[in-house]
C-alpha cells in the first residue's frame, strides 16, 4: 500500500524519506512487506503524502484491518 501511494504521488523513496526523516532501507522494508510499521510510523508516512489513517475498532475492542486511507486535500 505504501509503495503504491508513494508512486501515485510521484515521490521517490529518497524524497519521502527526506520528508519524514527515515532511512531509505527502512521504508523499503515496509514497502516490500519485510517489516511492518507501527501505527504511529504509518500515520507519519501517510501524512507526509497528504493522507490520513482511519482505523476501525471492532467488537470487544479487537483491532480490525485498516479499512481506508483518505486524501487530506
Amino acid at each position: 500500500m505504501i509503495k503504491k501511494l508513494r508512486e501515485d504521488e510521484l515521490l521517490t523513496q529518497k524524497e519521502l524519506c527526506k520528508k519524514i526523516g527515515m532511512w531509505q532501507g527502512e521504508l523499503s522494508k515496509y514497502e516490500n512487506d519485510k517489516m511492518s510499521p507501527s501505527i504511529n510510523t504509518l500515520e507519519k508516512i501517510l501524512k507526509a503524502m497528504g493522507y490520513k489513517l482511519l482505523i476501525n475498532v471492532g467488537e470487544n475492542d479487537e483491532w480490525r484491518k485498516i479499512i481506508r486511507v483518505e486524501a487530506c486535500f
